[in-house]
């Protein structure tokens, strides 16, 4: 209590017991020629101010209590006294096990810290990524951050952070930390579950190969690509990755994904392309390109797959997917013959100008 409020007490306690001396003396001196009525209310006056000054001499007399400073070790003796472990104490972080899952504590000029970390290689990285964006919260000061490690795993790392300056204040909200923490932990799983099932459902998603390509004849067509572009593996490979959403899948088409014979015919060029093996209707197993090397106008054309284990010929026109017919087979050689067979005219006139390179 500040000193100034302990004197307002102590000239308070002053005056009262002036005035208490002064009824009793009043009491004393004139009881037998008082009223009734008067003894009573002196009385009165007098027993009511027995507790007042009492309360008033605990006031002046009672020791302020100074709350303690919270400490690192402060904080480790009131972990203990709530019946936790101490499991570890590394780098700064005081390690707790609850329920098999560590939570690490720690504390440094009033600011308290607890999280916990996940490993893991079980999980899809992008939707946890999706998910810490989504849960860390700066008005609970809940934070989450996914680091991708080797091996395709993953770390998780989850913490809230609260203002905590006295020992009283720890003993008295440890648990509600915990609690929050603990809760913190299952909104997030929360989250990763409904990203996860809204990406399942996609997953019926065709790859549009078919405009990723048309974009790159566009390009070239235009002056804005050169036409050696659609010839390396690599760029185009790494252009369907950048083109893509989804790690997973990104990953997949750029080990994948092969140039697999270039054809020379005079003024034209024939590309054939491998794609990863389609999933769902109607991704592309192969795609061909004939280039006018001089015009830089070009066809596209491909073999997709169908439902009920069939396949036909597609291709790109006017910007529009476009089904060619029922192919015989998934055969990558009936498939350049068809694609040669629908250029008859140009492959004819140039035969004898052929050059091929094939992988």
């Amino acid at each position: 209590m500040q000193q100034g409020v302990k004197m307002v007490y102590k000239q308070g306690l002053y005056i009262l017991l002036v005035l208490f001396v002064l009824l009793c003396l009043m009491a004393i001196i004139g009881w037998r020629t008082t009223e009734t009525d008067s003894k009573i209310i002196i009385v009165g006056i007098i027993v009511a101010m027995i507790p007042v000054m009492t309360f008033m001499h605990y006031k002046i007399t009672k020791e302020d209590v100074v709350p303690k400073r919270l400490t690192r070790e402060a904080v480790i003796d009131i972990i203990k006294a709530k019946g936790y472990s101490i499991e570890e104490d590394r780098g700064g972080w005081i390690c707790i096990k609850v329920d098999g899952i560590f939570y690490r504590l720690s504390y440094f000029a009033g600011r308290l810290q607890l999280g916990c970390e996940w490993t893991g290689d079980d999980k899809n990285i992008e939707l946890l990524e999706k998910a810490a964006q989504h849960c860390s919260n700066s008005a609970t000061m809940a934070k989450f951050s996914v680091t991708e490690i080797e091996n395709g795993g993953y770390r998780l790392d989850m913490r809230i952070s609260v203002l905590c300056h006295y020992e009283i204040e720890l003993q008295e909200l440890f648990n509600e930390y915990m609690n929050d923490l603990g809760l913190a932990v299952l909104n997030f799983w929360d989250a990763y579950n409904d990203f996860e099932q809204q990406y399942n459902m996609t997953q019926n998603f065709c790859v549009p190969e078919y405009r990723w390509l048309s974009d790159l004849l566009k390009a070239v067509k235009e002056g804005e690509l050169p036409m050696e572009a659609l010839t390396d593996e690599a760029y185009i490979s790494q252009s369907f990755a950048r083109a893509m959403t989804n790690r997973t899948l990104a990953q997949l088409w750029a080990e994948a994904f092969r140039i697999i014979r270039v054809d020379n015919y005079g003024d034209y060029k024939l590309i054939v392309y491998q794609f990863p093996a389609p999933q769902v209707v109607p991704e592309a197993k192969y795609g061909a390109v004939v280039l006018n090397r001089t015009t830089k106008e070009s066809n596209y054309y491909t073999l997709e797959m169908a439902a009920d284990n069939r396949w036909f010929y597609g291709g790109v026109a006017d910007n529009r997917h476009i089904n060619h017919g029922e192919a015989p087979s998934d055969s990558l050689d009936q498939f350049i013959e068809w694609v040669i067979s629908n250029n008859e005219q140009i492959f004819a006139s140039s035969s004898n100008n052929r050059t091929s390179t094939e992988s």
